[in-house]
């Protein structure tokens, strides 16, 4: 499966209001089988600090970077994880950088296959799959708390 995930400099450089950005979002989290977000979850998002406030409710090019990051990872962590996550990966790399480092490295996950290492354990694709899911997240949350 090729990715149509747009990097930082293909989001657009327009200001949308939440109906445009879900308009851009929510097809591209259709295709990965993302649940997609609502109006009520980026108002959350918002409140929670997880992404800055809109101005004069329209979202920039940072807003919508935050809500595809948020959106794929909402899947398998916990939002106060995903908060911290951000932040400390915004802070190490700038926000840019850390944006097109994570489509960067989900492309890569979701367009190579590990039929090999399937055939090798012996485990079903729907298994092995869910014990790497597990494992990658249990490793996301030991960086985390090590950077405390």
């Amino acid at each position: 499966m090729q990715s149509n995930l747009p990097l930082w400099e293909e989001l657009p450089k327009l200001e949308l209001y939440a109906d445009q950005v879900l308009s851009l979002i929510n097809p591209l989290c259709e295709i990965y089988h993302v649940k997609p977000l609502t109006k009520a979850m980026i108002n959350n998002y918002v409140k929670l600090g997880l992404i800055p406030p809109p101005k004069k409710k329209r979202y920039q090019r940072l807003h919508i970077a935050y809500l595809f990051v948020i959106a794929f990872l909402k899947e398998g962590f916990d939002i106060s994880l995903i908060k911290e996550g951000i932040l400390k990966e915004t802070k190490r790399l700038g926000l840019k950088e850390a944006y097109n480092a994570f489509i960067d490295a989900l492309v890569h996950a979701l367009n190579t296959p590990q039929e090999s290492e399937l055939v090798h354990e012996g485990l079903s694709p729907i298994m092995f799959h869910a014990t790497q899911c597990i494992a990658h997240q249990k490793r996301a949350q030991q960086w985390i708390t090590s950077q405390n």
